[in-house]
């Protein structure tokens, strides 16, 4: 069964934690299957408080020892781009504006020539979402306004840099409104590449999250697709030669949401639902399509439902976070090792450090940066960092 996410209603609110799954507190038997490493150092570095931002669902991407961002309401109200020290120091780096020039920035931001790409998923003509370039100056442009049943509606997920071009995934859209995958110059001149079938011809559709450039050719999860809409896995080439190489089926997963990790030839992700528990997994998938479930999370201490973030490397450890579940039902971070031993590093509170984390994480040195959706002192999200 697909996951939707209501993305527009949330974007519209302080918070969304409402509109993410509840699981009961912890137990004790919870707290000891999924104890937090108390060698883990966190901190909370930054409140939005709405005019500089609010709601960050994405993650942050340093550029040279500075860390740049989205939050996806707040500013002049659709939405920033933002700055951010490792010490805390932030700025709005641009304001959007909404309407034709777009609104609702989800996704993170990747550089790529020294500026700064991302899309939102709202506003453009045909208010289905943009492609724009900010530079770190802060001077922004619209690259393109997705037309919905012509080339995609609602891009979600972050792009993808491969020789100067950029590529990118819709939601929903394209022939057959069931998304797309498609590139575009840095100058602005787009293409679709693939426009998704969806289950009704056994095909993968709605996708969320970015692609994975492995050796030329990408890969990347649909939420949707396959004959009973739990996700697929597919690969793609660079011509729009698609291919579905995994149907989930709930048992190892069910409605990936977020982008795939290569380390080392394999392809590590994760599920939003399904596994042992039907509250999420981590998962191992290899270039013909074989799938390994590394870790089924167990909601209370342990963690549950990991959202649009992937996983990350440090080190050859992985990092991520749940968007719910921890002692305090409220997300946690955690580790887990390409055998799949899993540790829980930090559970929430719900208070100024934060509350249901979204994004992926972002490493400066041996420092983990990452923003939460809610909590902090405003209620409408924080940065905060993590050293493993």
């Amino acid at each position: 069964m697909r996951i939707v996410f209501v993305i527009l209603s949330c974007v519209a609110l302080a918070s969304c934690s409402g509109a993410i799954r509840s699981l009961p507190p912890s137990s004790a038997a919870d707290r000891a299957l999924g104890p937090s490493r108390a060698s883990s150092t966190y901190k909370s570095i930054f409140s939005f408080d709405g005019a500089n931002g609010a709601v960050p669902y994405a993650g942050l991407v340093d550029v040279n020892g500075t860390l740049y961002g989205t939050a996806s309401i707040g500013g002049q109200g659709p939405g920033v781009v933002f700055k951010i020290t490792p010490a805390g120091a932030q700025s709005v780096l641009y304001s959007f504006k909404g309407g034709s020039s777009g609104s609702a920035p989800y996704a993170p931001l990747i550089v790529a020539g020294g500026s700064l790409y991302g899309t939102t998923i709202t506003g453009g003509a045909a208010s289905c979402g943009v492609v724009f370039r900010v530079t770190l100056a802060g001077a922004e442009k619209k690259l393109h306004s997705f037309k919905n049943n012509a080339d995609g509606c609602l891009p979600e997920a972050p792009l993808l840099d491969v020789k100067g071009t950029l590529y990118g995934t819709t939601r929903n859209g394209g022939t057959h409104s069931d998304g797309t995958v498609f590139r575009i110059t840095t100058s602005g001149s787009e293409k679709v590449l693939y426009a998704f079938k969806g289950s009704t011809y056994d095909d993968a559709g709605s996708p969320t999250a970015g692609l994975t450039d492995v050796k030329g050719v990408l890969y990347g999860t649909t939420n949707g697709g396959g004959p009973k809409q739990e996700g697929t896995v597919f690969k793609i080439t660079f011509s729009g030669n698609e291919k579905v190489i995994h149907i989930f089926n709930g048992s190892n997963g069910n409605g990936p949401l977020s982008k795939l990790l290569a380390v080392k030839g394999i392809l590590y992700g994760t599920t939003s639902s399904g596994g042992a528990k039907n509250l999420g997994t981590v998962f191992t998938v290899t270039k013909s399509g074989a799938v390994k479930v590394l870790h089924s999370f167990r909601g209370g201490a342990d963690g549950a439902t990991p959202p649009f973030g992937g996983l990350v490397d440090l080190k050859g450890t992985l990092y991520g976070v749940t968007s719910v579940g921890g002692k305090n039902n409220t997300g946690t971070i955690f580790s887990i090792t390409p055998a799949g031993k899993e540790s829980v590093l930090y559970s929430f509170s719900g208070g100024v450090d934060g509350a249901n984390p979204s994004g992926s994480l972002a490493s400066v040195g041996n420092v983990l940066f990452g923003t939460t959706t809610a909590g902090g002192l405003n209620g409408k999200g924080t940065v905060y960092s993590i050293q493993p």
